[in-house]
Parts: structure tokens; sequence; C-alpha cells
């Protein structure tokens, strides 16, 4: 989600912000009154449009940092995970190793006990 979505709906974003953009060009003759002056509603669409552009650039630079933040956090989960992982199977390894070498010295041999194997106990 974060290494795919989240870029790709900010990518879309940003084409959607420059296409906001790019209308400024076509502003200038959009409210032209015929005598050459600007119709009353072009201060109000001209604020809107600045509002909608910065809006959309704003959401786009969101997702992105969003998308980061998910992947970096992803990547030190799944360190930890397996950092904690490592340990465990060691502590585990060490733990039937122990047991093991417990058991050879008794008089009679026994598998190694491990979780599940009921016939061995």
């Amino acid at each position: 989600m974060g290494r795919l979505d989240f870029p790709d709906a900010a990518q879309k974003l940003a084409v959607v912000t420059h296409i906001i953009e790019r209308s400024r060009a076509d502003d200038a003759g959009a409210f032209r009154e015929l005598d050459g002056s600007h119709h009353p509603a072009t201060t109000a669409w001209l604020q809107m449009r600045d509002s909608l552009q910065q809006i959309v650039h704003t959401s786009c630079i969101n997702l992105q940092d969003t998308g980061s933040a998910l992947v970096a956090i992803a990547n030190a989960y799944a360190a930890t995970d397996e950092e904690a992982a490592n340990v465990f199977e060691d502590k585990r390894d060490n733990l039937y190793a122990a047991d093991y070498t417990s058991q050879l010295h008794t008089a009679e041999p026994v598998a190694p006990r491990r979780p599940g194997n009921r016939a061995a106990q």
C-alpha cells in the first residue's frame, strides 16, 4: 500500500495540480466582458481555483509522505520481527540442546522433546 498505492494516488494528484495550474492561461479571456472589463465572478473564480490547487497540492505531498512513512514503518517492523525470530530460534535450539544433553546422562536414552512431538515424550 505505502510502496504502490499512495505514490500512485499522489502522482494522479500531481497531474491534477498541474492541470489546475495550466488553467490560469485560459482565465484571462474566460471572464472578459465584451467591453474588455472582467466579469464580477472573476475574482471569486480565481480564489476558488487557487484554493483548490493548494488543497490538491497539499494532498499530493501528504500522500507521498504517508506512503514513505508506511514503508519505513513496515521495514522497521520486519527488521525487528526478523531479529526477534532469530533470538527465539537461538534460545529454542539452546533449550532443546540442553534438554537433549541432560537426557544423554540418564540410564535410558530419550528423544529430545519438541512442541507437538508427543510420541517422543
